[in-house]
């Protein structure tokens, strides 16, 4: 372009050292468009890719986690105990989680459900209690049973108690 601009301008002794171009009018607005949806394309493409760039790293510390969590059996516990402590401060918190092993144990139950009472006064009213044996028990309708304040029940007591009434 700019060798263009030099052959017109030597007849009247002008020399061009530098062109530069400052805007360009595009006569279509066809063309507009197309550009413009070029240039999103471009950049949804490459969210897209650090997006999942993000989940692979993400996969991988999982599988990191899960590994370790498999090696040691007790960081199993320890999480699941923080899980149940974190779900029993919630204010709207309806159900509270109560594993087999504190089940077997009269005394560890009461424990559990007075800290459970100290962290909030109102906290067994109107909740249920959802019983499960491990941390890959998956938690079905059966397994929820009404809470009564003045009693604490197994699962299938309850049940013979609601069919006597």
């Amino acid at each position: 372009m700019a060798e263009k601009m030099q052959l017109k301008c030597e007849r009247w002794g002008v020399k061009i050292e530098h062109l530069q171009v400052k805007h360009i009018d595009l006569i279509s607005e066809e063309m507009v468009r197309a550009m413009a949806k070029q240039a999103e394309a471009s950049r949804e493409k490459i969210a897209s890719l650090i997006r999942a760039d993000g989940e692979v790293q993400a996969a991988l510390k999982l599988t990191e986690a899960a590994k370790l969590l498999h090696t040691y059996p007790v960081a199993i516990e320890l999480r699941r105990m923080q899980t149940i402590e974190r779900l029993s401060k919630e204010p709207q918190q309806k159900t509270i989680v109560i594993s087999n092993e504190v089940l077997k144990d009269p005394s560890a139950l009461i424990g559990c459900i007075i800290g459970a009472t100290q962290s909030n006064d109102n906290i067994l009213q109107g909740r249920q209690v959802v019983e499960f044996s491990s941390v890959s028990d998956s938690v079905s309708g059966e397994d929820i049973v009404p809470f009564d304040n003045n009693k604490i029940s197994h699962k299938n007591e309850v049940r013979s108690s609601i069919s006597e009434e």
